[in-house]
């Protein structure tokens, strides 16, 4: 019998019911205040194409890591930015800072929604059987 796989229009609804939304995904600060981070694998092309133009546009230096900080927070948190930032006042670089910390929260949403990713016990239970 051939395994059968959940139809995507179905995935996605349940998605959408789950989070609120098709492309986000929440990121609580703490019991009261949350983000809605955009799913890079959920943005239209023309996003992703930005954000890889964005990249280049800091590596050949026409942005100062300042400007690239907050242009890549914009991409993914839109008008959630000045709300984000405003937590990381004070510190020494809080651009570079908050950049840092929401690109390490976007990569473990990603690693850890991925349906290919293997978990460490499973890892675990096929070295133990060498």
């Amino acid at each position: 019998m051939a395994a059968k796989v959940t139809p995507l229009s179905e995935m996605l609804a349940t998605r959408k019911e789950a989070l609120g939304t098709e492309d986000r995904f929440d990121w609580p600060v703490d019991d009261e205040k949350s983000f809605q981070v955009r799913d890079p694998r959920m943005a239209s092309e023309a996003w992703r194409d930005e954000l890889v133009q964005l990249g280049r546009d800091f590596e050949d230096g026409e942005l100062l890591p300042s400007e690239f900080s907050r242009e890549l927070i914009e991409m993914y948190l839109d008008d959630q930015t000045d709300d984000y930032l405003a937590l990381f006042e004070g510190m020494s670089d809080p651009a570079s800072t908050a950049r840092e910390l929401l690109t390490d929260a976007v990569k473990s949403w990603v690693e850890q929604t991925d349906p290919t990713q293997k978990s460490s016990r499973a890892t675990r239970r096929r070295s133990k059987q060498r």
